[in-house]
């Protein structure tokens, strides 16, 4: 009973879910879907997504599509639609992810009460991991991660730093000016701080320092 279950279970996180997102819009404002699966690959957990910026019934060789593979860091590629050939990012992944994987955020109101079990699950794996460095091969123009002493100073208001940090039990990883669009949209979005709000001085330090000074 127990291997059916589990066996079940598996079958269940592994299979993708398709979801609006409530975080990516397109250039104009139009949403963007994503498929998203996690495997067991070769001993290694993979993430696997495509992403859709003309709506989700766009024909499949036209949606991007990227994985994250776990073993110790993160490796971050970008493929061809068609197979599994590496190309160049479409953007710098390390804008958005300091930290391996981020949590996946669909659309309110975009899932089934399943669905966001399913996602509740995942987002769980996540957390898990604690700290992860990302890394990825850089293939053509588009950088994994900007470089520049402007681009990679670090965050240092302490409420951010006691979890975006290199070391420790809640460690995220450091945020640093390039991660500006993605602080921006978890603070504005109310997700950071996870207790309670920045203060005056607080908020305008960060608006400071996305701002580049």
């Amino acid at each position: 009973m127990m291997i059916v279950m589990g066996t079940l279970l598996y079958s269940f996180l592994t299979a993708p879910i398709l979801f609006q997102s409530a975080e990516s819009q397109t250039i104009e404002g139009g949403p963007v879907f994503n498929e998203i699966q996690w495997s067991w690959k070769n001993g290694k957990e993979v993430w696997s997504m495509r992403q859709s910026h003309g709506g989700k019934n766009l024909s499949p060789e036209k949606w991007d599509k990227l994985s994250i593979v776990m073993d110790k860091k993160a490796t971050f590629i970008q493929m061809s639609p068609e197979s599994e050939k590496k190309i160049e990012y479409k953007v710098s992944c390390f804008m958005c992810h300091p930290n391996g994987p981020r949590v996946i955020r669909p659309a309110e109101g975009s899932l089934t009460l399943t669905e966001n079990l399913k996602v509740k699950m995942l987002n769980l794996r996540i957390k898990l991991y604690g700290r992860v460095e990302s890394e990825g091969k850089t293939i053509g123009a588009t950088p994994f991660r900007h470089e520049g002493k402007i681009s990679n100073s670090p965050l240092k208001l302490p409420r951010c730093t006691s979890c975006h940090k290199e070391e420790g039990l809640f460690a995220r990883g450091t945020l640093t000016r390039q991660n500006s669009l993605t602080i921006n949209y978890m603070v504005k979005s109310a997700h950071m701080p996870p207790f309670g709000e920045l203060t005056p001085k607080e908020q305008q330090y960060l608006e400071n320092f996305m701002e580049g000074f």
